[in-house]
């Protein structure tokens, strides 16, 4: 047992890091109304990022089992056609790795990707676990990659979850799975691309164990990531969309009829969430993380917003677009 407990961990994080080397682009991509739900974007090359930096710019985060064009794809397309002309047509994007690399990881390799003497000033827009990446894009527990402004976190684990924890796991996919049942009628680009990390983290799972993928570790509301990395404070304007969750009505409720361990929620308990994030976690904790009530938008009950439909909700959108342009 002591020597499973020192080679399952590697082993797992390798596993995961191999698979989304050679099956997820680790990429910086602009970001327009015209190709945001793409993903047959070009990646950005020298002159793209010197026109970044050429004012201040806006760039979207997007969360674990994702990317950037599944992520996204329902904000409204007026409203990024707004952000864009206010912003000068500086939108962009990274897609990331959510499974083989911490946070802090994700950020170094855009570092990477940033052409010498090009500073980047940015404000960032980011959802779920890409909360993370946000805030070590700005420096949150190492150099800054970007000097960002303000980051939207919408729905951001910046307190983790307990369905991080590696005892939850298969709670975490048995979630993530009802989540891509949810979404009505979905692009079947959501639901494939979601459906297939989930299934190599099944893989991962059966062969070594429920410990060692970094990029959930990080996300564990009981682990040593977070702990460390939520110590300090951001100098960042930063602004939280959150939701509780409840089944109520139509579609939901009958997708959600047979789904015991939503319904009756075993992991988060009476804790208000959204299926995901505990819905307190996006904005405030026992650290330094903490985000004011006048920079919060609290979704109730009564919206039946879950963690993977808050872009879709046009008041989320017009939201974060006046925090960003006021």
């Amino acid at each position: 047992l002591p020597l499973a407990e020192l080679v399952v961990p590697p082993l797992a994080g390798a596993a995961a890091r191999l698979w989304e080397s050679k099956s997820r682009i680790a990429r910086a991509r602009s970001f327009t109304p015209a190709n945001f739900t793409s993903a047959d974007v070009p990646s950005l090359v020298d002159a793209d990022w010197e026109r970044l930096a050429s004012g201040r710019s806006l760039w979207f985060v997007h969360g674990t089992f994702v990317n950037t064009h599944t992520a996204f794809a329902a904000f409204p397309t007026d409203v990024l056609a707004s952000l864009s002309d206010h912003y000068g047509g500086r939108v962009a994007a990274i897609d990331h790795h959510t499974l083989g690399i911490d946070p802090l990881g994700n950020a170094d390799l855009v570092r990477e990707l940033v052409p010498d003497g090009v500073q980047i000033d940015a404000d960032i827009v980011c959802h779920s676990r890409g909360g993370l990446v946000a805030r070590a894009l700005a420096g949150q527990g190492g150099d800054a990659v970007f000097d960002v402004r303000r980051i939207v976190h919408v729905a951001s684990a910046n307190h983790g979850t307990a369905l991080a924890t590696p005892s939850n796991l298969v709670p975490f996919i048995d979630r993530i799975t009802t989540i891509v049942n949810l979404i009505p009628d979905g692009p079947a680009a959501v639901v494939e691309a979601t459906l297939t990390s989930v299934l190599v983290v099944v893989k991962i799972i059966a062969k070594y164990g429920l410990v060692g993928i970094p990029g959930l570790a990080a996300m564990d509301s009981a682990g040593d990531f977070l702990r460390g990395f939520n110590s300090t404070e951001l100098p960042v304007e930063q602004y939280g969309i959150a939701a509780d969750f409840t089944p109520s009505g139509g579609w939901r409720a009958m997708a959600l009829k047979n789904v015991e361990n939503v319904v009756v929620d075993r992991v988060f308990g009476s804790t208000p969430n959204d299926l995901v994030v505990p819905t307190a976690g996006v904005y405030e904790g026992d650290d330094a993380m903490q985000i004011g009530e006048d920079r919060r938008l609290v979704l109730p009950k009564a919206r039946g917003v879950f963690h993977g439909s808050f872009f879709g909700q046009r008041d989320v959108a017009t939201r974060i677009a006046s925090w960003l342009t006021g």
